[in-house]
């Protein structure tokens, strides 16, 4: 992981998307704490905001039902193939619609039935997923190749999922339609996620004490917390009682900020 670094000239390069431009994206890790609720619930719909949202494990409260689907991920005795198996249980006839990123190429099955299949250009890259159940019970199952880091793979759905642990239907109805959408600027995101680098606008004071109070691993909140506090601060700091309880107010849970304490590498090794 490298140091943590502020490329003040990213967000001039950074295209457009119908709703948020990536400056106002990256922007938020600069908002008082304060901004940040608010700015979340913005732009409903926007996929791409809701990717980058749990990309970055930052919270999708009020996101219109967006959430993240944890997967069991399988790998199969072809080193360049995993599997994801979810088994849905759908109480009526439903739409659901899937966002899937982080992968290379794959393909979707329902109940032993392949379905679809996803090919993205770049990891970045997202397929949207609209799966119709009728009432049953369903295997459905993601194969796909990992990118070269071999991250885990990225599932949204925009609503709650009703697991079950029985067979699947026998006699079942499905139909599925898998669009792939290109991320913007996808090569320069997925190097800045990569390398632990967040780009800043600021090229003020603002803009150096907060670089200052989060590449320094020595650096201490001097001016105490308060919601004026900037997001990425905070996120510096979970190790301070009050600026793990803020974090946690505004959506964050323990798994989301370990992965910070990872990302922006400050995690302590823990003594043997």
């Amino acid at each position: 992981m490298l140091p943590l670094l502020f490329v003040l000239c990213v967000f001039p390069i950074f295209a457009a998307t119908p709703a948020t431009s990536y400056a106002d994206l990256y922007r938020v890790f600069h908002m008082p704490l304060s901004d940040v609720s608010g700015w979340l619930k913005k732009d409903k719909g926007d996929r791409v905001k809701d990717l980058f949202l749990a990309r970055y494990h930052l919270p999708l409260t009020g996101r219109g039902g967006i959430q993240r689907i944890p997967l069991d991920v399988v790998k199969s005795y072809n080193e360049g193939l995993r599997y994801a198996p979810l088994c849905v249980e759908a109480p009526k006839k439903e739409t659901f619609l899937f966002l899937f990123s982080g992968i290379f190429r794959g393909t979707i099955a329902v109940n032993g039935e392949q379905k679809g299949v996803f090919s993205p250009e770049h990891p970045f890259d997202h397929s949207t997923t609209e799966l119709t159940l009728d009432p049953g019970v369903y295997s459905v199952l993601f194969t796909f190749e990992p990118p070269a880091r071999d991250e885990a793979p990225l599932l949204l759905a925009d609503r709650p999922i009703t697991y079950a642990s029985r067979g699947f239907t026998k006699n079942f109805r499905s139909s599925l339609k898998v669009r792939e959408h290109p991320f913007p600027e996808r090569e320069l995101a997925g190097w800045l996620y990569e390398n632990g680098i967040l780009p800043s606008s600021q090229d003020d004071d603002l803009g150096y004490a907060v670089t200052r109070a989060v590449d320094d691993p020595t650096a201490t909140i001097k001016d105490g917390l308060s919601e004026k506090t900037p997001l990425l601060v905070l996120l510096r700091h979970t190790e301070d009682k009050k600026a793990r309880e803020m974090l946690k107010r505004i959506g964050f849970d323990d798994e989301a900020l370990e992965w910070w304490e990872l990302f922006l590498g400050k995690r302590k090794k823990e003594a043997p």
